[in-house]
C-alpha cells in the first residue's frame, strides 16, 4: 500500500468533529474540516477529486478512476456523524484493545479512512483497474441523506453497481438501510391493500421518523417502530427500519406484494375485465385476468 495508514488516518478523522444532527451540531457547514482534510490528502497524493455544492456551502466530493468502456461502479461513503451528545471526549480517539473509539469511528469514518489509504495505489492503476470507478464523499447522511440524493441526481445515467460504505459487521447488506423507493400507492390501492392485510386504513399526516418527519399517507405496519410514509406526488416510500432492527422487512415485502395484486386487479376491472388469483407455495401470488369476462 502506497498511501497513508487507515488507523492513521482514522485517528485524525475522529478528532474533527462533524456533527450534522443533535444539540452538538457543529455549526452551519458540519463537513468542513473533513472537506479541507480530504483536499489536503488529495493534494498530498496527487489526487483529482471534484466538489459539488449538495447543501448550501456544503458539497459532496468524487474522485474518478476512469476506465472507459468498463463497468462503472460508485463507492461511497459520507463525511458527517450523528451528534456527540452524552460522549466523553468524543473526538479524542482512543485505542482500546485493538480498536479504536470515537464518534464517527464506525459510522463513517472508518470507511473514510480505508477509502483514502487505498485511493493513492488506485490512482496509479487507473485505466488497467476491471472496472471504471468512481469514490463518492457526501455530506449530510445522517439527517436528510441530501449528498446522497443530489449525487443521483447530478448522475442519471448511474453506475452499474454502488457500494455504500456503512457499518453492517462485515456483512454485506443488500437492501437499502434508510429510504425505500418506489412507484406506487395512489391512496386507493394502498387501502385495499391495508384492508386485505388487516391493517388500519392509511392516514394522512405528518410523521415523525428517525431521520426527520414525512408527510403523506402512512401506514402501522405490525412491529413496526415508525410508519411507512407514502408520497403519492413523488411515488415514493419513506421508512425507517434500520435493517430489521426496528421493524421486519417482511412486513414491508407482505404491504408491497398486496399492493400489487390490489392496484392489479383495480385497474383489470377499471377496464372491463375479471381478475381470479391463486397463493403458491412459495409465497407468491399468480394473478389470471380474464379478457371480456368481466
Amino acid at each position: 500500500m502506497n498511501g497513508e495508514s487507515p488507523a492513521a488516518i482514522l485517528r485524525d478523522l475522529i478528532a474533527i468533529p462533524s456533527e450534522s444532527s443533535g444539540a452538538t451540531a457543529t455549526g452551519p457547514v458540519p463537513e468542513a474540516g473533513i472537506i479541507d482534510y480530504i483536499d489536503s490528502f488529495c493534494a498530498r497524493h496527487g489526487l483529482t477529486i471534484e466538489w459539488s455544492e449538495a447543501l448550501s456551502g456544503r458539497p459532496n466530493g468524487l474522485i474518478r478512476l476512469a476506465a472507459p468502456g468498463r463497468r462503472r461502479v460508485l463507492v461511497t461513503a459520507h463525511m458527517d456523524t450523528v451528534g456527540a451528545g452524552g460522549m466523553e471526549q468524543p473526538f479524542s480517539p482512543v485505542d482500546a484493545g485493538g480498536v479504536i473509539h470515537g464518534r464517527g469511528a464506525c459510522d463513517d469514518k472508518g470507511s473514510l479512512a480505508v477509502l483514502l489509504s487505498l485511493l493513492p495505489e488506485l490512482d496509479g492503476r487507473s485505466g488497467t483497474l476491471p472496472w471504471d470507478v468512481s469514490v463518492a464523499f457526501t455530506v449530510d447522511e445522517e439527517r436528510t441523506m441530501a449528498g446522497a440524493a443530489a449525487l443521483a441526481r447530478s448522475h442519471p445515467r448511474g453506475w452499474d453497481l454502488c457500494l455504500a460504505m456503512e457499518p453492517s459487521g462485515l456483512r454485506p447488506i443488500t437492501t437499502h438501510i434508510g429510504v425505500y423507493r418506489c412507484r406506487l400507492i395512489p391512496a386507493t390501492g394502498g387501502g385495499a391493500a391495508c384492508r386485505r392485510l388487516g391493517l388500519g386504513e392509511p392516514a394522512w399526516k405528518t410523521a415523525q421518523l428517525f431521520s426527520g418527519t414525512a408527510t403523506g399517507w402512512c401506514i402501522e405496519l405490525p412491529g413496526w417502530r415508525y410508519p411507512v410514509v407514502c408520497n403519492v406526488q413523488r411515488g415514493q416510500l419513506q421508512l425507517d427500519n434500520y435493517q430489521g432492527h426496528w421493524g421486519a422487512q417482511q412486513e414491508l415485502d407482505r404491504l408491497l406484494q398486496a399492493y400489487a395484486v390490489e392496484k392489479a386487479r383495480l385497474e383489470a376491472r377499471r377496464q372491463g375485465y375479471s381478475v381470479s388469483e391463486r397463493p403458491l407455495s412459495d409465497g407468491s401470488i399468480q394473478l389470471t385476468i380474464h379478457v371480456g369476462e368481466a
